[in-house]
């Protein structure tokens, strides 16, 4: 089972993403017509996260991380975009 990096955060896993902060145009750069650099980010992610991404998806992973405005900067207190609330409200 994953395991915190650390012990000051429960991240324990990693996804790379383009990067959210970095202008348009920098996902990509090509070189010539046969050669392109694709640029991307390294998001830590908790366990929740891996596991709402294996059980539905990247897709549902990628969208609540941009719901919660999750970027490329860490955030060792960032919300956990997968863990349920007992509020009936997030």
């Amino acid at each position: 089972p994953p395991e915190p990096f650390a012990g000051n955060t429960c991240f324990c896993g990693w996804i790379l993403l383009p990067p959210r902060l970095a202008p348009g145009d920098f996902e990509q750069l090509q070189l010539d017509a046969s050669k392109t650099i694709h640029f991307l980010a390294i998001y830590p992610l908790y366990r929740e996260e891996m596991n709402l991404k294996l059980e539905k998806g990247v897709d549902t992973l990628i969208e609540g991380l941009e719901k919660h405005d999750v970027c490329e900067v860490l955030n060792l207190s960032r919300k956990n975009t997968a863990k349920r609330s007992f509020w009936p409200f997030r």
